[in-house]
């Protein structure tokens, strides 16, 4: 967060009288990475500068100051520790998302990994059903289902590798995650 403020702070003293905000830092290195020449030579400076000064690259840095737009709860806690960096570029790229407190909220509750936390956006980004019109499955089947499948698991062990039980357990933890949180 503080190198996102730091990279901000710097274009608007270099460039005062352009009154950049957040997203138009963020629209100048855009412009830098694909069509430097539209720039004006001095912002071309700068952001070669910048890029020098923190050895970042052009989209890593456009990713840094995209945490900026972030809900300032979510950036106290990407400052805090609490939230990873990489997770904050998540909620970032999800700006649009009218859910995003609710997943970040959950998140907070139970930590997940950055796969599980794409697919809660993305659980969100589906369409829900109707509760009134859909009845929930009865538990007895549900148990019945997970019992066939610790079957049929138990069978095939030897021939399942480490990446198939890892998925496995991902995309339990995403359920227990939204059952537990209550999320859907």
């Amino acid at each position: 967060m503080d190198q996102a403020k730091g990279i901000i702070l710097y274009i608007q003293a270099k460039h005062p009288d352009k009154g950049y905000d957040v997203a138009g830092a963020m629209s100048e290195l855009v412009r830098y990475n694909f069509k430097p020449e539209t720039l004006p030579e001095e912002i071309v400076l700068t952001v070669r500068t910048i890029s020098k000064i923190s050895a970042k690259s052009i989209q890593t840095m456009h990713r840094t100051i995209s945490l900026l737009k972030l809900h300032p709860e979510i950036q106290a806690a990407i400052q805090a520790g609490n939230l990873s960096v990489s997770q904050g570029y998540i909620f970032a790229a999800k700006l649009e998302c009218p859910d995003r407190i609710k997943i970040f909220d959950a998140v907070m509750k139970t930590p997940v990994t950055n796969t599980i936390l794409g697919r809660m956006f993305i659980a969100y980004k589906n369409v829900k059903p109707d509760p009134a019109n859909k009845k929930p499955m009865p538990a007895k089947k549900q148990v019945k289902g997970l019992v066939s499948m610790k079957a049929t698991f138990e069978k095939g062990l030897g021939t399942y590798i480490r990446e198939d039980i890892e998925k496995l357990l991902d995309e339990l933890q995403f359920f227990c995650v939204l059952y537990n949180n209550r999320c859907l």
